[in-house]
């Protein structure tokens, strides 16, 4: 095997399509309701679409925990709406679907894998095989890929390849490529097992499996029948069939004549469309489909932020909730040792709230709540987090706050919340706020989340037994005194 030329064939972009799979893929994107079923069967037509499918797959920009072998599975893994994407990507820009140099080569080993595929299915149904199907349809595309994929590489090449082959004198220089190539992809075993089947120069069919069997006798009709021009299957080919497959020759000789009348019917409808106006189509297809996306991405985007907010902040007042308060206190802690920065943490309570809803009743409490979450905000930094910590309380992380920081912004933070004016449908309220911090500073602080919170509710309760609406802040000695 070229190993140089396998590195190169499996960096090709794209593999050639056929115009009429193409126009059945635009027809498919008009379509309501369509499953990935129907998708599968228009896909599952064209060798280099499926191929390349399945390439896409295993390409590792989707999420798969296996590889992927069939047309199935491929559109399984990256999405109906992905594929049809995939698939009219592959159109070329401009010019032919094929380069003119190899067109009429390219148009061959269409016409010839088609043929392999309605053989290899009809011996699968007669084998009583119709299990692998998918596995051996697969693999009758695959022993052609290395030449599908040489035209979009190197044209002149892939033409010289395909002459030594119809000159009779066999393809040595490509066996053991499309396998090779295969395998590149990160198709499964079986499948690239058929393909070499399919791809042996060798007679021995010994160590091939069921599906190297139906391939293997699939392309000893393509060899047979192209080469003679006819529907009857010869002595010699027969006696090979009957040995590959274990039928009865008779049985494969109506196979034969079967195939050959649907594969002649197929391949009119396969290659017949007009490439520029498919070209067309195709575009405006895709436009279409990106727009869709792009309204479907924007409609999750604002759905996810809805979500967001729900999970995180408190609905009552804006602020974060307990849960979100908890995660970003553990984000800033590790923020600010990370930096060898100060932290502080401020728990901020509303005193003797109990006797505004006792007065005046909890929708006037709320009314309070809100009031005072806002007052907060408007009177903290922008860098800091304010959360509602339960029921009355409030916390407030302050990144970058040393102890002389930390406690000009809790009197600031008092001073607000007690110059309020509040009033409640012809009441007026009032209310006041005891606040407790703690400050830490790194390196030498050894802190959970929890023993700083332990420390600022501890200033706070000595806040409240010093006659409340005041401030106690507790040091970064103090603090790594009584954690420690």
């Amino acid at each position: 095997m070229d190993h140089s030329l396998l590195d190169q064939l499996a960096e090709v972009s794209r593999l050639p399509v056929a115009p009429g799979t193409v126009r059945a893929v635009v027809d498919l994107c008009g379509e309501e309701g369509l499953s990935e079923i129907e998708l599968c069967m228009v896909l599952g037509r064209d060798p280099g679409m499926s191929l390349w499918m399945m390439c896409q797959a295993n390409s590792g920009m989707f999420c798969k925990c296996q590889s992927v072998s069939t047309i199935e599975e491929a559109v399984a893994c990256i999405g109906a709406r992905a594929a049809k994407i995939v698939s009219l990507s592959m159109v070329p820009a401009s010019g032919g679907f094929v380069a003119g140099g190899v067109r009429g080569m390219v148009a061959e080993v269409w016409a010839r894998a088609l043929l392999r595929e309605r053989v290899a299915r009809e011996i699968a149904e007669l084998m009583g095989e119709r299990g692998v199907w998918p596995e051996a349809r697969m693999a009758t595309y695959g022993v052609d890929c290395a030449l599908l994929a040489m035209s979009v590489a190197d044209p002149e090449r892939a033409n010289g390849v395909w002459q030594e082959e119809q000159g009779g004198g066999g393809c040595g220089s490509m066996e053991g490529l499309s396998a090779g190539l295969m395998d590149r992809w990160g198709v499964g075993e079986m499948v690239c097992e058929a393909v070499r089947a399919g791809d042996s120069m060798e007679e021995s069919d010994q160590g091939f499996g069921v599906v190297g069997r139906i391939v293997r006798g699939a392309e000893v009709v393509v060899r047979h029948t192209m080469r003679r021009g006819a529907w009857r299957c010869s002595e010699r080919a027969g006696s090979r069939l009957e040995q590959i497959t274990g039928l009865d020759r008779g049985v494969l000789g109506g196979l034969i004549r079967g195939s050959g009348a649907a594969y002649e019917q197929d391949l009119r409808a396969w290659l017949g469309s007009e490439e520029d106006a498919v070209r067309a189509s195709a575009v405006e297809t895709l436009a279409r489909l990106s727009i869709a996306i792009h309204a479907e991405h924007h409609k999750v985007v604002h759905q996810r932020d809805e979500l967001l907010h729900r999970v995180t902040l408190d609905r009552l007042t804006g602020v974060f909730n307990r849960g979100a308060f908890d995660d970003r206190l553990l984000e800033e802690m590790e923020r600010a040792r990370r930096g060898g920065e100060p932290l502080a943490l401020l728990m901020c309570d509303l005193d003797e709230f109990k006797q505004v809803n006792d007065r005046h009743g909890h929708q006037a409490g709320d009314h309070v709540l809100k009031r005072v979450a806002d007052e907060i905000v408007e009177a903290a930094r922008r860098i800091d987090v304010v959360a509602r910590y339960g029921g009355e309380e409030f916390m407030v992380i302050a990144p970058r706050c040393d102890y002389s920081g930390a406690a000009f912004l809790a009197e600031r933070l008092r001073a607000a919340v007690a110059g309020m004016e509040l009033a409640w449908r012809g009441a007026s309220l009032w209310t006041t706020m005891s606040i407790g911090g703690a400050v830490c500073t790194w390196p030498g602080a050894v802190l959970q989340p929890e023993q700083l919170i332990a420390a600022a509710d501890r200033r706070l309760y000595d806040a409240k037994r010093h006659g409340r609406n005041c401030v106690r802040i507790e040091g970064p000695d103090r603090v790594r005194a009584w954690a420690g």
